[in-house]
């Protein structure tokens, strides 16, 4: 009980030094998982938590790479002729290309936002997958933002 809560006593007691990377690092899966049995049923939560993200990630990737492909994304009466012009094709290619060197940014940046603590601790690990679980969330708030451009 004693290193459950020393493990997990930072994300109960978020410091307020650390404002803005408190949005980055810390989050409300690592505190709900805190309150887990012990140890490795919090690691065990906040890893469902992380491939929950992960999923949705990809469902929404999936979504909007539908979107940018369907007559509904295309202008009417521009420079192409239909969803198979190539332009399509491209705007696919495109999408596919920032979604991999944004998977590639979140691996970087969630590496360095935990760095304020070395990569051998417990806590490292907790830090860097609350992490990729706030990227994995703005990117599906970025994803459907760009749904969202669809005009009626």
């Amino acid at each position: 009980m004693g290193y459950k809560l020393i493990f997990f006593l930072p994300f109960l007691l978020l410091p307020t030094t650390c404002v803005a990377a408190s949005s980055i690092i810390y989050g409300e899966a690592a505190k709900m998982c805190a309150k887990s049995a012990d140890y490795a049923a919090g690691t065990r939560c906040l890893e469902r938590q992380r491939k929950q993200t992960e999923q949705a990630l990809q469902q929404t990737l999936a979504a909007a790479l539908k979107q940018v492909q369907s007559e509904d994304w295309l202008e009417a009466n521009a420079d192409y002729e239909d969803e198979d012009s190539q332009i399509v094709v491209d705007t696919a290619n495109a999408l596919r290309g920032d979604q991999a060197a944004w998977e590639k940014h979140k691996a970087l940046f969630c590496q360095v936002a935990s760095s304020q603590i070395s990569a051998k601790t417990p806590n490292y690990w907790v830090l860097s997958t609350q992490c990729e679980i706030n990227m994995n969330k703005a990117r599906i708030d970025e994803l459907k933002a760009l749904m969202a451009q669809v005009q009626p």
